[in-house]
């Protein structure tokens, strides 16, 4: 009955496609024993269903690449049908051509091939378009082992969803030779239990992929000085040495289930004294010490055997038995199949291979492979592959790495993170590279760096003009990690550092190994970020700011300054960090319906495109632009283009300077807007009250259509010019010019305008004309002067300003209304508000121009409570006390919208936004919102008047407020799903 049980699962687990890739029968105590007679009913009966030479093929790996020709193809199609090779191991090429090698193959196969690679950073170590995680030594620099861990698995699932079962991968030598030609910076460092904790991570991420983790190089390939590819190395440690450094990883790894190991090609006169013996082919090592000292009862791969360090001393064919009965399991990279299976079977013949031997490795790859899943036809799935093999979270696990390995040396004088300044004077110098390079970039996203770029021979010119800056960042590229190269530093990149470093103050950042340190050990600020991946130069430059903190650790000692584990923590952030939602524990999938949301009100033409952000917790998680500047042009929105805000400037421009005024002591909110303006006191406007104008609670007229004064079938001649002169100077658009003494009759206006007898709230635009008049008086500055001093350079925002033209080219600018009433135009690069145009641009309610990523620095300064980069800007009480809900009869804070309370109205938020959220929303087309509660920003921009202003469906169709509800869905939903 038993019997007739386990043939029945027997054949369940053969059609069903996951089985032994998620070991469903090993989770339960119960189900073990089953699961194990499943695994000797089906290795027993291939096994027994073998011939000789089938058997003999098993041992055997060969060498297999995408890249090579149809003949190399025929030659594996060869020994898979007729030497029936047990697996193949995957070199150079690109991921669809190996999977549909692999498909071809394993389609030949009477038993299912297991494929391996050497992937001991990811499938990008050998395959085109696939991720290239770190190297170990840069994750040696790692404080979290589970950053290592999660590695490992995501590494397993690409390996999986390619067709790929065995890595071998992690090195667990330790390089503890600087020279070390051939391991260097594979290997996690020279602490042995550094080493070993991260390579026993490593090895479990793999394995609960269900992909075969491979230690090596046993016993330890760490303290050579020569490449076993090109020769045999030749270790003259002491066995007691050994004993205590080398063998201390494998013993962990062994010890905590590693699946295998693979033998080195190296000679240890104390494990071993036979000439030129290379361990891998040696008994005493694999056998006497691996098998039976160290109870290893895994699989043992021997290194490739086409390597100088055994094929100079012994033929294909010869190598691989020799390896094989010195306790190998597994044969890689053998170069005569053939003839190595005739020596194989010379060698049953005679008695010089025990059958027994031969059965018992036979076996255990054959269990292995059940372990595997591989008890039926493999077929990669091509459709997808590119896109699951390069997924949003494979990306931030490679992020989050090289964030985590980052080593602050030295920050004798404090220049780390880099603060806000009256005005950034920074520049930065890649060495070694000739056009600007992401590291640049990135430092682009905080601050106005000036870029520059040199050979590894500066000029003394070049020390001149960088001396003009208070701060150079310096990005040390194109290193070697080879100590006979100097690891790439040259005399004269010294030598310019030390004199410019007399000069002003200097930030090395360096791009290349740790051994190299040594060269620095008069550095004042030196961090060290590995290796050139966009990802470290991306890290690195968001470390320097003070986006990200810095806890990496030495791996190695690179000099009595730099020993091993030195390490200056600096854990404090001072700006948002550009990252993904993984960050926070979200996936990027469940942001798909924001651009669901986008796609279709583009569809709609509710708007021609827009910017998104939304950050959390310090972290910007989504940051997108969609479409276009205008329907049926072909010009992308970018990340960095500029919106008109509208009416935002309400809020990122006057409120945020009458609070700075505010806590001056300057400016108070319970006085007469005509106690600080020239207004009779006959007018009612005199009389209003600063908070009620600010809470749109004062009665004020909604708005004047100044414009209108000015027009009758065309524009008065008298007012306006095609060209600029001393008269009339106010431009309002391209070729139109205003008569400066204009402005007068505009707030002359807004003095008379009506005043409601009985207040209610009415949302108006004219008080903000007139807080801007009041700001210049205060601060006998121009508005926008003050702004950027006060503000905008302090908090690094890059892109916003009023009157955009004056500082960036028409194409970064989105363009609004064809304004076919008033300015008879194309709106672009002008602002669209024909009062604020009428003021030259610049007004209280509405002229700034802003792009998503500025307004979210700006957002979370006020959720900071005031500080933003190192700077306070603003006290707590002051943005606590303008941002909460300020009068019964109205959901306004001072300045700032708030959510609608009454659930009956329609509010300007998500439903889900909490009270204390605070933002506002524009007529182009734009909003943004803070919410304290969540520490969350949400930051939309669009031109959805364009090219008529009459189209109301953005907010007819609630897109933006759509979009801000799908954030917090999205966040409920995550927090459900983890408190389940």
């Amino acid at each position: 009955m038993i019997k007739k049980y386990c043939l029945f699962i027997l054949l369940f687990l053969q059609a069903s496609q996951g089985f032994a890739q998620d070991k469903f029968f090993i989770t339960s105590e119960g189900l073990d024993p089953v699961y194990e007679q499943l695994k000797k009913h089906w290795t027993d009966s291939v096994f027994n269903n073998m011939s000789m030479d089938e058997r003999l093929g098993q041992l055997f790996m060969v060498a297999a690449y995408s890249n090579k020709d149809e003949a190399h193809l025929k030659n594996l199609e060869m020994l898979v049908e007729e030497e029936h090779i047990g697996g193949l191991i995957f070199f150079q090429g690109g991921p669809i051509r190996q999977a549909k090698m692999t498909n071809i193959l394993q389609s030949k196969a009477k038993v299912p091939l297991w494929i391996a690679m050497d992937a001991e950073w990811g499938l990008g170590m050998r395959l085109d378009s696939t991720i290239s995680f770190p190297r170990q030594l840069t994750l040696g620099a790692i404080r979290q082992n589970n950053k290592i861990y999660r590695m490992g698995r995501e590494i397993a699932r690409q390996c999986r969803r390619l067709g790929v079962h065995i890595n071998f991968a992690p090195v667990v030598d330790i390089n503890n030779n600087p020279k070390n030609p051939v391991i260097n910076n594979r290997s996690f460092g020279e602490g042995k239990s550094n080493v070993a904790f991260k390579g026993l991570a490593y090895t479990e991420g793999l394995q609960d992929g269900n992909v075969m983790a491979c230690a090596k190089h046993f016993p330890g390939h760490g303290d050579t000085d020569s490449d076993s590819h090109l020769t045999l190395p030749v270790i003259k440690q002491s066995r007691e040495r050994l004993e205590e450094l080398e063998l201390h990883p494998f013993r962990i790894l062994i010890n905590n289930g590693v699946q295998s190991i693979m033998a080195a090609h190296i000679h240890v006169p104390a494990l071993d004294s036979t000439f030129n013996l290379a361990t891998s082919l040696s008994p005493k090592v694999l056998k006497q010490l691996l098998r039976e000292e160290m109870e290893f009862d895994g699989l043992v791969f021997s290194d490739a055997l086409n390597m100088k360090g055994v094929s100079k001393f012994y033929e294909p064919g010869e190598v691989d038995l020799k390896a094989f009965l010195a306790g190998n399991d597994v044969l890689l990279f053998a170069e005569d199949v053939p003839k190595a299976k005739a020596m194989f079977k010379a060698a049953l013949d005679n008695g010089k291979l025990d059958p027994e031997s031969l059965k018992e490795s036979v076996m255990k790859i054959l269990e292995a492979k059940f372990d595997l899943g591989l008890t039926r036809k493999q077929e990669v799935e091509l459709e997808g592959l590119h896109k699951d093999l390069n997924n949003p979270r494979a990306n931030y696990i490679l992020q989050e790495l090289y964030e985590s390995s980052l080593v602050l040396a030295a920050n004798d004088k404090s220049l780390l993170p880099v603060s806000g300044k009256d005005s950034f004077n920074i520049a930065s110098l890649s060495i070694g590279v000739n056009q600007q390079n992401a590291f640049q970039d990135q430092l682009s996203m905080f601050a106005p760096v000036q870029h520059f770029q040199s050979s590894k021979s500066p000029s003394i010119q070049l020390i001149n003009k960088l001396s003009e800056y208070e701060t150079v960042i310096v990005g040390l590229f194109d290193m070697s990690k080879y100590s006979s190269r100097n690891y790439g530093i040259t005399t004269e990149t010294l030598d310019f550092l030390e004199k410019l470093s007399a000069r002003t103050n200097v930030i090395v950042s360096v791009f290349g190994s740790p051994y190299s340190l040594k060269f620095f050990e008069n550095t004042e600020t030196l961090l060290l970020a590995h290796e050139e991946q966009e990802a470290a130069q991306k890290a690195a430059a968001q470390a320097v700011f003070g986006a990200i903190p810095v806890d990496g650790k030495m791996p190695l000692a690179a000099s009595g300054k730099y020993p091993i584990e030195h390490s200056i923590e600096q854990n404090k952030t001072i700006r948002l960090h550009y990252s993904a939602p993984e960050a926070i524990g979200l996936s990027a999938a469940s942001f798909q319906i924001i651009d669901s949301i986008v796609l279709q009100g583009m569809a709609d033409e509710a708007m021609p495109g827009c910017q998104i952000l939304i950050a959390k917790d310090g972290h910007i998680i989504w940051d997108k632009a969609y479409g276009q500047h205008q329907y049926n042009k072909e010009i992308p929105v970018k990340k960095t283009d500029l919106y008109d805000l509208a009416s935002l400037t309400k809020v990122a421009a006057t409120t945020l300077a009458l609070m700075k005024l505010y806590e001056e002591r300057k400016f108070q909110i319970n006085r007469r807007m005509g106690d600080y303006l020239p207004i009779p006191d006959t007018l009612k406007v005199h009389n209003l009250i600063v908070k009620d104008v600010m809470t749109h609670s004062s009665g004020l007229q909604s708005w004047i259509p100044f414009y209108l004064k000015t027009i009758k079938d065309t524009l008065y001649d008298h007012i306006y010019s095609s060209a600029k002169d001393s008269v009339y100077e106010i431009q309002v658009a391209d070729q139109l010019y205003m008569r400066k003494n204009y402005a007068d009759s505009i707030y002359n206006w807004i003095y008379h305008a009506k005043v409601a007898d009985n207040p209610e709230y009415r949302y108006s635009d004219l008080g903000f004309y007139l807080f801007k008049e009041i700001v210049e008086r205060l601060t006998t500055k121009p508005f926008d002067e003050y702004m950027m001093h006060t503000f905008y350079k302090k908090l690094g925002l890059q892109n916003t300003c009023f009157n955009p033209l004056e500082c960036f080219p028409k194409e970064r600018i989105i363009p609004t209304e064809d304004d076919q009433l008033f300015r008879k135009q194309l709106v672009h690069a002008y602002v669209h508000d024909p009062g604020a145009a009428m003021l030259g641009g610049i007004s209280g309610h509405a002229g700034l121009f802003s792009n998503a990523r500025d307004m979210a620095v700006l957002l979370q300064m006020l959720l900071n409570l005031g500080e933003y980069g190192g700077q306070r800007f603003l006290e707590p009480k002051t943005i606590q006390y303008f941002t909460r809900k300020q009068e019964k009869d109205s959901r306004r804070g001072l300045g700032f919208d708030k959510p609608e309370p009454d659930i009956f109205e329609p509010g300007p938020t998500a439903m889900s936004a909490s009270p204390r959220s605070f933002g506002h929303s524009g007529f182009t087309g734009t909003c943004f919102w803070a919410d304290p509660d969540q520490n969350l920003i949400y930051v939309f921009l669009s031109n959805r008047v364009y090219p008529d202003a009459s189209n109301k469906k953005l907010i007819q169709n609630n897109i933006r407020t759509n979009i801000h509800q799908a954030v917090y869905d999205i966040l409920q939903k995550s927090v459900a799903e983890v408190e389940n």
